[in-house]
């Protein structure tokens, strides 16, 4: 160490600067070469046991003899040391500190270039205290040293030595690879995508972008749209070439407003927002106790109504008409039962007798409307024999049946009176009057003053002794 009087160089005499000097690059070699300063550098082979193990054949790896305080420094650069035979072989290719040369590099690799060489003040030469492979290499450029008081200064003005590489499409280690170790230019951008293939720049899909950072691309992609849900927005939200596909929240009950069966609706998606649309349309009216035609009103015009039918009821009551009555088609009658009406051939009171209570309508020997079997045992007969008589009219055949088939002589026909009566004075009856019964006929051929002269009492006894009838 300098005397504490002597502590600015610029102060002694060059000659002592010299002395000083040389002493000390002296002390640096020596301690580089008897390896007494320090340890092996970081990552490097450990030199006290240089022929210790190593696993993988043929690899290399950096190694440095000398001292870690001189590593790197000036014109001091590390070796190689490679893996044989599982040893590490010896340190090869380094270069340790030497004497100051005086040629503007730092030889004995203290920081200082030239110290100890005597100048003239005013002189200055080149200058660099960066490892001597990087100089003027990349960014590195030399500096420039100064003679002061007949010493070149300390200081190498100007010069750049290697720094950590900046990814600024620089070689800013000045190891002759720009931006090594970096994967993009600070500040640099790159479009990306994150999404399924095919899916960019499809609906509301686009890019986005990365921005370099510290020589590395970042995971995040900005601004970027990849597939979402489907909303109902009439856009393509999953980006799939299709807007609003699958109805997306559709399908909830929801009132359309209006009536009868299209009140009920659902919910559905429809150029871009919601609708209700009816879960039926309107028909033409149903009787099923349904609006069907949305009119509201339910079986409106009796719907699948209005044909005849038989109610299974007698009398007046037995026709009916169909009728659409709580949902479903009922026979309706359509008269209700009525007091009997005497002569009107119809069973009113709807008990299954047609004019009960009321005799028969007419005489059995009268012709007019049908007569009811009941009203008398000789109609009861004829309508056994010919239905006619009691379902249609009573004509001159039921009037003739009397005769043929009750074995009456009552009814007069075309005679005066009937056969079982007496006429007046000179009534002669003519033959074949009482047709079809034919009991005149029979009579006045027995008895010719029936039919010429008067029907008397002779006659009307013929009646029963000659026909057979009864009066």
């Amino acid at each position: 160490m300098l005397p504490k009087e002597a502590s600015d160089l610029r102060e002694l005499s060059s000659s002592t600067v010299s002395a000083w000097r040389s002493t000390l690059a002296l002390t640096v070699l020596l301690s580089a070469c008897i390896g007494e300063i320090g340890d092996p550098g970081a990552g490097a082979v450990d030199l006290d046991d240089p022929d210790g193990p190593c696993t993988t054949e043929g690899e290399t790896s950096s190694c440095y003899p000398g001292s870690p305080a001189t590593q790197g420094i000036g014109v001091c650069a590390d070796g190689t040391t490679t893996c044989e035979n599982g040893t590490w072989s010896a340190c090869a290719g380094y270069q340790l500190p030497e004497n100051e040369s005086c040629d503007g590099l730092d030889n004995n690799c203290d920081g200082v270039v030239d110290e100890g060489c005597g100048c003239d003040d005013g002189d200055s030469r080149p200058c660099y205290t960066g490892p001597a492979a990087s100089q003027d290499i990349g960014e590195c450029a030399s500096g420039t040293q100064y003679c002061v008081n007949g010493s070149w200064s300390l200081d190498c003005e100007g010069q750049v030595v290697p720094a950590d590489e900046a990814c600024d499409s620089l070689d800013n280690n000045c190891n002759g690879l720009i931006d090594d170790g970096c994967d993009c230019v600070d500040g640099t951008t790159q479009p990306c995508y994150t999404g399924p293939s095919g899916t960019e720049n499809v609906g509301l899909c686009q890019a986005g972008q990365q921005i370099c950072t510290s020589g590395q691309w970042p995971t995040s992609c900005t601004g970027e749209v990849t597939p979402g849900l489907e909303s109902c927005n009439g856009l393509d939200d999953d980006c799939d070439g299709q807007a609003d596909e699958g109805d997306p929240g559709g399908g909830g009950s929801c009132s359309t407003g209006l009536l009868g069966i299209c009140a009920a609706g659902t919910t559905t998606c429809s150029g871009g927002s919601f609708t209700c649309l009816p879960n039926q349309q309107a028909t033409a009216e149903l009787c099923d106790n349904l609006d069907n035609d949305c009119n509201g009103q339910i079986d409106n015009g009796n719907p699948g109504g209005g044909g005849s039918c038989n109610t299974g009821q007698l009398g007046v009551c037995a026709a009916g008409t169909m009728t659409c009555i709580s949902g479903s088609l009922s026979c309706v009658q359509n008269q209700q039962p009525s007091a009997e009406i005497c002569g009107d051939g119809f069973d009113n009171d709807c008990n299954g007798s047609v004019d009960d209570g009321c005799g028969c309508a007419h005489g059995a020997c009268t012709i007019g409307v049908a007569l009811v079997a009941s009203c008398d045992s000789c109609v009861g007969m004829i309508c056994a024999v010919d239905s006619f008589c009691c379902s249609n009219s009573w004509d001159s055949l039921c009037v003739g049946a009397v005769q043929t088939v009750c074995g009456s002589g009552i009814c007069a026909g075309n005679c005066p009176h009937a056969p079982c009566t007496a006429g007046p004075s000179s009534t002669p009856f003519t033959s074949g009057c009482d047709s079809p019964g034919n009991c005149v006929s029979q009579i006045c051929s027995a008895d010719a003053y029936c039919c010429s002269t008067d029907w008397d009492s002779v006659c009307v006894n013929q009646v029963g002794s000659v026909c057979g009838l009864s009066c």
